[in-house]
């Protein structure tokens, strides 16, 4: 892991991690019922578009030129699972 909860002008980004050659910035949301609909359903295209963007000015600063990925990892009554590349 390389840092959590980064705080950016324009929003956070939960985990930052290392995947070999790829810099892997992580979202983590949890649900304890499904009444509000599903964890990974809360990852919207506007909450992509923030991390997206949030995530293009922290590799600007810190890894110029590194592959990235997005991942999701959802917690709920079936336990914690990693999307992995759960969008571009």
């Amino acid at each position: 892991m390389i840092a959590r909860n980064v705080r950016l002008p324009g929003g956070e980004i939960d985990v930052i991690a290392r995947d070999r050659d790829t810099i892997v910035f992580v979202e983590v949301k949890a649900r304890a019922s499904q009444r509000f609909g599903s964890a990974l359903g809360a990852v919207d295209a506007r909450k992509r578009r923030t991390l997206r963007a949030i995530a293009a000015d922290w590799l600007q600063i810190a890894a110029p030129g590194a592959n990235a990925r997005f991942d999701v990892v959802t917690i709920d009554a079936a336990g914690a699972r990693l999307h992995r590349g759960a969008f571009a």
